[in-house]
């Protein structure tokens, strides 16, 4: 019986002992698919996932999709705990009438949850059923609780985040001005088409278009777009680009790489903007096309970030000097190992009870 199960793209290098779960790789994304073509394949899938839910006594997961919901629903089925690691940003719900089909969503979601169904019906990260869930910002915690979720939240530094800032300084910038004076742009994209958002995905392309013509107009500033995981990267490869930009994804460096790189973060809402904060880069939330971020949001409620509708506002970065920014979290490497081995040993213990009554 496995003690602790990991699924979905969840790496915890102090577990040496996690073993990540091996889903048969379909021709689509999961979520890329029609309603019709995620049934089919959760239905082929079902005896494996159903068997991997038995086994695990605790289970975590990286968000709770329709895969992930299916699993839990078994261990919890089983007596065993369900722990989400939420690594990324939430936005919150509109207010006022805006609101209310959120909240039809949540509540369809939760019935289908209670007739065993709920993981074939579309949800919200963070509300299906868990025993703890861990964020990577306070402001993720607050949109939660904001959206009606009840589950114990706790806000921690994830563990990559250290390595993160460790590597960072192995790579040598102390500061995020080049000694050159040069001006290296990076801007994050979202993995919008992935997750079956048209609307959000050409307002990233009307990003991308005047990225273009901000290269064309300053040869002389260095543009990289660096490619959300989720997205085809053969898509940009097909693109013509200017001399002085292009893009960037896994297959050629990490994602540190290419912020160390930079002068300043440029994005929307990437997650990216917090870990260039992390270590000091400046961040412009772009909105000449996509609307500023609320301002309950992290990205619309810290000043470090910068919202701006003008990309020759990039010309005036780091002006200032170099910024610095910590963070206060505690260290989520000790945090979390602690609370898995306190639901595992309340997931063993009631087991054991219901054995002996047995």
């Amino acid at each position: 019986m496995d003690a602790v199960t990991g699924l979905d793209t969840l790496s915890l290098a102090s577990f040496r002992n996690r073993r990540l779960l091996p889903l048969k790789e379909t021709r689509r994304a999961f979520y890329r698919m029609g309603p019709v073509g995620r049934m089919r394949t959760l239905r082929r899938g079902a005896e494996a996932l159903e068997h991997v839910g038995q086994r695990a006594r605790v289970l975590v997961v990286g968000n709770d999709g329709a895969i992930q919901r299916r699993v839990a629903r078994s261990v919890l089925r089983g007596g065993g705990s369900v722990v989400m690691v939420l690594d990324g940003i939430l936005h919150p719900w509109p207010s006022g009438p805006g609101r209310w089909p959120y909240l039809i969503k949540r509540k369809v979601a939760r019935l289908g949850e209670r007739f065993g169904v709920g993981h074939l019906l579309p949800s919200d990260v963070g509300h299906s059923s868990a025993d703890l869930i861990f964020v990577m910002h306070p402001n993720v915690a607050d949109v939660l609780r904001d959206q009606g979720v009840t589950t114990p939240t706790v806000a921690v530094q994830l563990p990559r985040f250290r390595q993160y800032c460790r590597r960072f300084e192995e790579l040598g910038r102390c500061s995020p001005a080049h000694p050159d004076d040069s001006l290296n742009v990076l801007y994050a994209t979202g993995s919008y088409k992935w997750h079956g958002l048209g609307a959000e995905a050409q307002l990233q392309d009307s990003d991308l278009a005047d990225l273009v013509a901000f290269a064309r107009c300053h040869p002389e500033v260095a543009v990289r777009i660096r490619v959300h995981p989720r997205e085809d990267a053969s898509e940009y490869r097909r693109r013509s680009w200017p001399d002085n930009l292009e893009f960037s994804n896994a297959s050629r460096r990490s994602p540190l790489e290419d912020v160390a790189w930079s002068s300043v973060l440029v994005t929307a809402r990437s997650t990216m903007a917090l870990e260039a904060q992390l270590v000091g880069v400046p961040v412009i939330i772009y909105t000449a096309n996509f609307a500023p971020p609320d301002r309950r949001s992290v990205l619309g409620s810290d000043p470090y970030f910068h919202c701006s509708d003008s990309l020759e506002e990039l010309l005036r970065v780091g002006d200032g000097g170099a910024r610095t920014h910590a963070s206060h979290l505690p260290d989520g490497i000790e945090v979390i190992a602690e609370r898995l081995l306190d639901l595992y040993g309340r997931s063993v213990s009631t087991q054991g009870r219901d054995r002996s009554r047995g």
